[in-house]
């Protein structure tokens, strides 16, 4: 076992820039881009017993980040977009742009 996590570390050394770039080119905000090199990372661990050798191993690192990437960014796309609802937002203009109140008092009817 250590001799595989020696490989792999000797691995991730000599190609951290390359991981690294696709990840960059996917987003320039320096937390996502971390987070997509660690996920990369995750997935070349996984799939490193069964890399076969039948291309260069750059090529198969770039393509695990690339795929780390894709999966990403789809998830991305699928999740909700959530909007806050705490006092110091801007949740008027979000109510007032969908022609919600901000009134409790306008949603029932007027007792008279």
């Amino acid at each position: 076992m250590k001799e595989k996590e020696t490989e792999f570390s000797d691995l991730v050394k000599r190609y951290k820039n390359t991981i690294f770039t696709v990840c960059y080119l996917f987003s320039k905000d320096q937390d996502e881009v971390n987070d997509l090199f660690q996920e990369t990372l995750i997935n070349l661990w996984r799939g490193f017993d069964s890399f076969k050798g039948q291309c260069d191993v750059k090529t198969w690192i770039w393509r695990v980040s690339l795929n780390t990437c894709l999966t990403a960014e789809r998830k991305k796309k699928r999740s909700v977009e959530t909007v806050p609802l705490d006092k110091s937002s801007n949740s008027t203009a979000a109510s007032t742009n969908l022609g919600w109140s901000t009134e409790p008092s306008s949603c029932f009817g007027s007792k008279t």
